[in-house]
């Protein structure tokens, strides 16, 4: 079954007190070459193809002690599609990172799943919006389209 689109936070009726805490969740986004481009709190606005992603809790207390942390990667689009990956998942015991790398084009989510004793104990999904590379603002001309005189073809 999936998940909302966006993030609800269960609390008590009688007191009003939150009973499933959200985890926060920091993106810190680096280019191929290594080189950091950008940082995220709970969502990716967008990020280009080819990119890195490390996703990790800010929060380490919503997570309890012998919990284990269910890093879920949803894709859609029609690239993720013709390819079938449709996403693919990673167990840690207490895992507070997880690193996934830009592939496919489009609107694709991170579910962040910490589970206590086998049940759900608190759930955040992160959508992330990929995208092309825009393209260069004035790229160098073509060698032909300079103008040489008779003195510098030597």
């Amino acid at each position: 079954m999936p998940l909302p689109e966006a993030d609800v936070e269960i609390v008590d009726e009688n007191t009003g007190r939150a009973l499933m805490v959200l985890p926060e969740i920091r993106i810190v986004v680096t280019d191929q070459a290594g080189r950091f481009v950008a940082e995220y709190m709970n969502e990716v606005s967008t990020v280009v193809k080819g990119c890195s992603l490390k996703f990790t809790i800010t929060n380490p207390a919503v997570v309890p002690e012998f919990a284990t942390v269910d890093w879920t990667v949803r894709n859609h689009g029609t690239e993720a599609e013709k390819l079938g990956d449709l996403g693919h998942r990673n167990v840690q015991a207490r895992g507070l990172e997880a690193f996934e790398h830009t592939e496919y084009l489009g609107r694709h989510f991170m579910d962040c799943v910490v589970r206590a004793n086998g049940s759900v104990y608190a759930v955040r999904r992160v959508p992330v919006n990929i995208r092309l590379a825009p393209p260069l603002r004035n790229p160098p001309r073509p060698a032909w389209t300079r103008l040489r005189s008779i003195r510098n073809r030597r």
